[in-house]
């Protein structure tokens, strides 16, 4: 609705707000999309967010060294 109130004889100023406001709205709602994305995608692949983080000291299973020592 914003948008459709801009014309070729629209002052930069009120662009500017215009844009402004259209900026912030859709700032606020893809955080929210993004976080929901990834929760939604722990929960398909059925792991808590916590499990998903591999550490450093963990070897790698196709590490040939781990392998090596077994």
């Amino acid at each position: 609705m914003l948008l459709s109130t801009l014309g070729a004889d629209t002052p930069i100023w009120v662009l500017g707000c215009w844009f402004a406001v259209l900026g912030i709205g859709f700032g606020t709602s893809m955080q929210l999309l993004v976080v929901v994305a990834g929760v939604l995608l722990c929960l398909v692949v059925e792991k808590p967010l916590a499990t998903t983080i591999v550490r450093k000291s963990d070897p790698a299973p196709s590490d040939p060294a781990a392998t090596a020592s077994t």
